[in-house]
């Protein structure tokens, strides 16, 4: 019993141990993720610093201290120490993706240490210098670090971390360098820093209001905000820019901006929500109601539309996406239902015109919110069901890779996508992969346990003729 009881208290023991350890784990990779965020964020890398000053006493082996240790002296402009801590951090164990990132670090930082040294030594003596000694020292580093920035930006590969703390730095010190402010924009809207780019594009706005490129890529931002009505003026104002300029590309971009404007969602949740519980009634009478308000709104038109064809008013419903289509060719919606009608009365050709016109707008748009990603996942998952019906399994194959560039935990794309493989290029390998995915992204669910099967399957024959049941997957949501 004895032995038992001390077994049993090892096993606590180690549990405890085990539980613990990975809650310290995880309160330290929370703290740094936090620490990372606030570097990119507000640019307070002497902060940063002393935070991971003292986290790496406690945790000398974590890799990813080190890297942030480097990113914070880079941004303090103390590069022979950021390149001594990412080369101790490429001595540590490292995951492959972390590895490329550390290793393009370390070798650009290697690449650049005699300017970046130079940018060093000069901030080194500016400190002491007289006021008029250390303006013109302050002019030579601001030309170095536009010099680091072209550097950067030529590469084929950029980070935005390093890029930032060169452009931070001239925008504290010379904020009125010219186009400073749209760069810090381009490089915080590719890094998602979506709020810090509308704060930069805003001021760079003010700064060159006539230029159409620079009015939509801030109207870009600010849908990427959410922020959709304002969005609307600065593309309007983008739109009129253009056209003003008056050559054939131009004319063609005010069109192209023309049409995002149309396509923004105008966002009927509350109908949306009526029609999903079946309540067409109600939802008809909103309809209704906001086209009295408004007859030229297209998205309570093609609304309207999708009420009628559910209860069995295809006619009508065709004339309303037809109205639509024809109206505001450059709202994607009705274009959608209006193939999606066209399939149902054996028009093949007319509806996968429609459903190509549709992918076209909606690749107009600039960052989508979740809504419209959720709605355009859920077409392109019927158009690949088509284009698998049609036997087009090469079609079916790129609809499946759009939906994965769209959402790339997307489990039942993953299963079309294997399907594909298989049926299409019999490619055995590729099969694998993917149900592996699906098995891997939700294990309990019934796609999961449909993929193990056929992995089983494959597995044991090794040379199938053909899985009977293996099929394209679309569930009508």
């Amino acid at each position: 019993m004895k032995h038992i009881l001390t077994g049993s208290c090892i096993i606590i023991a180690v549990l405890a141990f085990r539980i613990c350890a990975s809650a310290d784990t995880s309160f330290v990779n929370d703290s740094l993720s936090r620490i990372e965020a606030d570097m990119l964020d507000d640019a307070d890398y002497a902060s940063a610093k002393k935070k991971l000053c003292v986290l790496v006493k406690d945790y000398p082996h974590k890799a990813n201290i080190y890297k942030l240790l480097c990113l914070a002296h880079y941004g303090l402009m103390e590069y022979q120490r950021a390149h001594r801590y990412i080369l101790k951090c490429q001595s540590l164990k490292i995951d492959d993706t972390f590895k490329d990132q550390v290793t393009y670090i370390s070798e650009n930082i290697k690449k650049n240490l005699m300017d970046l040294r130079f940018i060093e030594r000069i901030n080194s003596i500016s400190v002491s210098a007289t006021t008029d000694k250390a303006k013109e020292f302050k002019d030579i580093i601001r030309n170095e670090h536009l010099k680091m920035i072209e550097i950067l930006l030529s590469e084929e590969t950029i980070f935005p971390a390093l890029v930032l703390s060169h452009i931070n730095w001239i925008k504290r010190n010379f904020p009125k360098t010219p186009g400073i402010y749209r760069l810090a924009g381009d490089i915080q809207y590719s890094s998602m820093l979506y709020d810090k780019a509308e704060a930069s594009y805003r001021e760079s706005v003010k700064r060159y209001p006539d230029d159409p490129d620079l009015n939509k890529t801030f109207a870009d931002c600010l849908v990427a905000l959410g922020n959709f009505d304002e969005a609307k003026v600065y593309y309007a104002k983008s739109a009129a820019l253009y056209e003003s300029l008056n050559d054939d590309k131009s004319v063609r971009y005010a069109s192209d901006v023309k049409d995002i404007i149309v396509s923004l969602p105008k966002k009927y949740s509350d109908i949306d929500d009526l029609i999903l519980k079946g309540d067409y009634k109600k939802a008809e009478r909103l309809s209704r109601q906001r086209l009295s308000l408004n007859r030229s709104d297209y998205a309570a038109m093609t609304q309207l539309g999708e009420i009628l064809w559910r209860t069995g008013k295809r006619k009508q419903a065709i004339n309303l996406f037809k109205r639509v289509v024809k109206s505001y060719p450059g709202y994607p919606v009705a274009h959608f239902h209006l193939g999606r009608a066209y399939i149902f009365e054996k028009r093949t050709e007319a509806g996968m015109k429609e459903f190509s016109i549709f992918d076209k707008k909606m690749k107009n748009l600039p960052d989508l919110d979740d809504d419209t990603k959720r709605f355009y996942i859920s077409a392109l998952h019927y158009i690949g069901y088509l284009y698998f019906t049609m036997k087009n399994y090469q079609k079916a194959e790129s609809i499946c890779i759009k939906i994965l560039y769209l959402d790339p935990n997307d489990q039942r794309a993953h299963y079309n996508l294997a399907t594909c493989y298989y049926i299409f290029y019999r490619d055995l390998s590729r099969t694998y992969a993917e149900f592996l995915k699906v098995s891997e992204i939700d294990p309990e669910s019934d796609l999961a346990e449909s993929a193990r099967y056929h992995i089983d399957y494959l597995r044991r024959n090794p040379d199938p003729l053909f899985l009977e049941d293996l099929n394209f997957i679309y569930d009508e949501e």
